[in-house]
């Protein structure tokens, strides 16, 4: 597999399903004009959005198909196999594109399940949800939120967990992302690949110590998320996400979580601790919007967050009755 997200070129990270850590993909190749060959087949093959196929030197033929998101619109990786062109086909991870609005925080559906030809919108914390980042996920973070991480791509390995709504069984995956400007707006292009049975982890993996500590002291009515707190939008669950808040987009049928006569104090209490130097903490009651489309009064309270700037976590608690 090779990856197409980087500007500086492209770069073989999976071969035969062993991870290759960003090999240039002229370097990949033995001689100098077999890697200049898959290089333009490559290139080809993303420019037309579909398989390109070139001779090679002894009668071979380099294979090139683009891995395209799911509007078909840009490919963020290349399938490229050099083979006699009777070969019979191969077996390869299942892959997928994805592409992220970070300003609006929306993502599509589909980059987790190949199988899902809906394109429902998500929320980025929809998305993630269902990966568990294990000991990366302060790096991943800090990279999704960070402005000086635009242009460079990162990797890291992660689990998605079994849906319930697919029925599908955890997968080992890499993803690699690179967040880019496009006009006003940051947009993560990202292209994931599932890592192959003999490379899954069979044993059972502990939680990093801090994640047992804090689900441990968690009580059993109070959810954490990381907030952005310049504009309030959910970037990720940390643990378990609330059942009874309309907190996804196809929950909330148009309408605000934050009841609108609340939303003026809760941005004066993030605001606050945005911009405060030290680990300051703040507590409000607001209106939260349930799953029954009611509103629902909880105490939140929100803390600064060594992430990057601009980022909190946020306790969420139903207020007695």
């Amino acid at each position: 597999m090779v990856e197409a997200l980087s500007e500086d070129g492209l770069f073989v990270v999976s071969a035969d399903y062993v991870w290759k850590n960003r090999v240039p993909i002229t370097q990949f190749f033995r001689s100098d004009q077999d890697g200049d060959k898959a290089r333009q087949a490559a290139y080809a093959a993303i420019e037309a959005r579909e398989p390109v196929t070139l001779p090679m030197t002894r009668g071979r033929v380099v294979l090139a198909e683009p891995i395209l998101d799911r509007e078909k619109s840009a490919a963020h990786g290349v399938w490229v196999r050099v083979a006699r062109p009777t070969a019979p086909a191969t077996s390869r991870p299942q892959a997928r594109a994805f592409r992220w609005d970070l300003t609006t925080m929306t993502a599509l559906r589909p980059m987790w399940h190949p199988g899902d030809e809906h394109g429902e919108t998500w929320s980025v914390a929809e998305a993630l949800q269902v990966v568990d980042l294990g000991a990366h996920a302060s790096d991943s973070l800090s990279y999704l939120m960070a402005d000086g991480a635009d242009g460079a791509v990162y990797w890291t390995e992660a689990t998605v967990r079994h849906d319930p709504e697919t029925h599908t069984s955890d997968r080992e995956v890499m993803i690699g992302v690179v967040v880019r400007r496009e006009q006003q707006r940051r947009v993560l292009l990202g292209l994931s690949f599932d890592r192959p049975p003999p490379h899954r982890r069979e044993t059972h993996q502990r939680p990093p110590l801090a994640d047992s500590i804090a689900e441990a002291t968690r009580a059993a009515d109070e959810f954490r998320a990381v907030v952005r707190l310049d504009d309030l939008q959910i970037v990720y669950w940390f643990g378990p996400a609330p059942d009874n808040l309309a907190w996804r987009l196809s929950e909330r049928r148009n309408a605000a979580l934050v009841h609108r006569d609340d939303l003026p104090g809760l941005r004066k209490a993030a605001n606050a601790v945005l911009q405060s130097d030290s680990r300051d903490r703040r507590h409000i009651d607001v209106r939260l919007l349930t799953t029954t489309h009611s509103y629902r009064q909880h105490r939140i309270t929100i803390t600064s967050l060594d992430l990057d700037r601009k980022t909190g976590l946020v306790t969420i608690r139903a207020a007695s009755a």
